[in-house]
């Protein structure tokens, strides 16, 4: 890529407030296993406002999208988590989960967070990826395993 790191990081930082915006979303909102309806409605809400090409065909909850590149060869995968767990939230945050029993208690809201500023980020600078760069929004990590019918779907063939 023609950017330089410095430049990278620069428009990184000033991701910071949207991305936290995002996280605490995510955290006032869990959603556990495969079912993540709303979760996976934002996501793709997002995708379309920046124009992302959202796969069709993905199993579920499950949201992938792509930014093409220069080559479809050798594609880059990025992945986030968006299940969150079955405890009960008793931070006390102004952002605290708003559904009793669930929260994001293990990160997965900033994996999320993350992911839609690296679709910014590389968005931007579309015309110089090398390849085409996936991203992979994955329910069930926690449990029952959402990976597997992603991959047994076939939509991440090229």
């Amino acid at each position: 890529m023609n950017t330089n790191i410095s430049e990278l990081l620069r428009d990184a930082r000033g991701l910071q407030d949207k991305m936290t915006h995002w996280r605490r979303h995510f955290h006032s909102n869990p959603e556990i296993g495969l079912e993540l309806p709303e979760t996976s409605a934002y996501i793709k809400d997002f995708l379309k406002s920046e124009g992302i090409e959202i796969l069709e065909g993905a199993p579920g909850d499950s949201v992938i999208a792509r930014i093409r590149g220069k080559s479809s060869d050798s594609p880059i995968g990025l992945r986030a988590d968006m299940d969150a767990l079955e405890i009960p939230e008793k931070t006390g945050l102004p952002f605290a989960s708003s559904n009793p029993g669930r929260m994001h208690a293990c990160g997965h809201d900033g994996h999320m967070a993350m992911l839609m500023g690296a679709v910014l980020l590389l968005n931007d600078r579309r015309t110089e990826l090398p390849s085409d760069t996936w991203f992979i929004f994955q329910p069930g990590e926690e449990d029952p395993g959402g990976a597997l019918p992603i991959l047994e779907s076939g939509i991440l063939e090229p």
